[in-house]
C-alpha cells in the first residue's frame, strides 16, 4: 500500500514537473501570448493546480522576457531579443542585428547566381543535353566540397563561405571574357559547382550565425530574399542577355565574399551559447549607438 502511495507521488511530482516546464517554454517572447496563456490556465484548471493557473495569470499581464534555462542542456535565451527589445517588435529584433544584411546579401547573390548559371547551362557550346547534365551533376562534388571545407580547421565556416563566392565570381568573369569558346563551358561548370557549394554552405552557417531566440524569423527573411533573386534570375537573362548577366552575377558574388568578412562572425568551434551573447551585445550597442 506504502510503495503504491509513493508510486503515485512520483508520478504527480513527475506531471507537475512538466507543466512546469511547458508553463516557462510555451508562452512565446514575441506575439500575443493572451491564446497560449488562456489554453494553458484552461490546462491547469482542470488538474486542479491553482498554483500554474496563478502563474499563467501573471504571464497575461508581464510577458515572459527573462532567460529560460533549458533543462536539457542548460543553456539560455537571449533576454534581449524579445518583443520589448524594439519598437517594431519581433521583426524589428531581426533587423536590427548586425549579421542580418550581411546574411541575406549572401543569400541573395547565391541564389541569384544558382538559377542564372542553370538557366546559362542552354547557351554554352555544344551539345545542350550534355551541358546539362554537366550542370547537374555539379551538385553532387559541391555537396561533398562543402562539406569538407566546413568541418576543415583550416578553413572555417566565414573562410569557406567567402572561398566559394570568390570562385563562383572568377567563374562568371571567365564566362564574360571566353563566352564564345568551349572554355566557357568548364567556367560555367566551376561556377556552378561555387554557387552549389555556397548554397549548401550557408544553410549551416546562417543557423550557427543567428541567435536562438530570432532564428526563424531570421532564416525567413534570408529564404525570402532567395526566393526574390529565384524570380530575378530568368528576368535577367532575358533583359540583359548572357554577357551582362554573367558580368552582374560575378559582382553580386565579389560584394557576398566581401559580406563575409565585413559583418559575419566566425563559428567554427563555437558554442551557440556564445554566439547567443554575443549577438544580444552588439545588439544592445546598436541600439544605445
Amino acid at each position: 500500500m506504502e510503495s503504491a502511495q509513493v508510486v503515485a507521488e512520483a508520478d504527480c511530482d513527475h506531471r507537475r514537473a512538466n507543466r512546469s516546464h511547458a508553463a516557462a517554454c510555451v508562452v512565446p517572447a514575441s506575439g500575443d501570448a493572451r491564446v497560449e496563456v488562456a489554453l494553458l490556465a484552461e490546462a491547469a484548471e482542470c488538474n486542479k493546480c491553482s498554483t500554474y493557473k496563478a502563474q499563467m495569470a501573471s504571464f497575461a499581464t508581464d510577458p515572459l522576457v527573462e532567460p529560460v534555462a533549458d533543462t536539457a542542456t542548460g543553456q539560455a535565451e537571449v533576454s534581449a531579443l524579445t518583443e520589448q527589445s524594439t519598437p517594431c517588435g519581433a521583426l524589428g529584433a531581426v533587423l536590427c542585428l548586425p549579421s542580418m544584411f550581411p546574411m541575406m546579401t549572401l543569400w541573395f547573390s547565391a541564389s541569384l547566381s544558382y538559377y542564372g548559371l542553370s538557366l546559362g547551362s542552354g547557351h554554352l557550346q555544344g551539345n545542350l543535353y550534355y551541358n546539362a547534365m554537366g550542370s547537374a551533376l555539379m551538385e553532387i562534388p559541391a555537396c561533398i566540397v562543402a562539406a569538407g571545407m566546413l568541418d576543415s580547421p583550416s578553413t572555417g565556416r566565414r573562410l569557406s563561405v567567402a572561398i566559394f563566392y570568390l570562385c563562383g565570381a572568377v567563374s562568371c568573369l571567365m564566362l564574360v571574357l571566353f563566352r564564345a569558346t568551349f572554355l566557357a563551358n568548364w567556367a560555367h561548370m566551376l561556377g556552378k559547382l561555387a554557387m552549389s557549394a555556397a548554397f549548401d554552405a550557408i544553410l549551416v552557417y546562417s543557423i550557427e550565425v543567428f541567435p536562438t531566440a530570432v532564428r526563424g524569423s531570421a532564416m525567413g527573411l534570408c529564404s525570402a530574399m532567395a526566393r526574390v533573386a529565384a524570380m530575378l534570375a530568368p528576368v535577367v537573362l532575358e533583359l540583359c542577355g548572357m554577357t551582362i548577366m554573367h558580368l552582374l552575377f560575378g559582382c553580386m558574388a565579389a560584394c557576398a565574399a566581401m559580406a563575409c568578412f565585413l559583418g559575419l562572425p566566425e563559428t567554427s568551434g563555437q558554442s551557440l551559447k556564445s554566439q547567443n551573447e554575443t549577438a544580444s551585445a552588439k545588439l544592445q550597442e546598436s541600439r544605445s549607438a
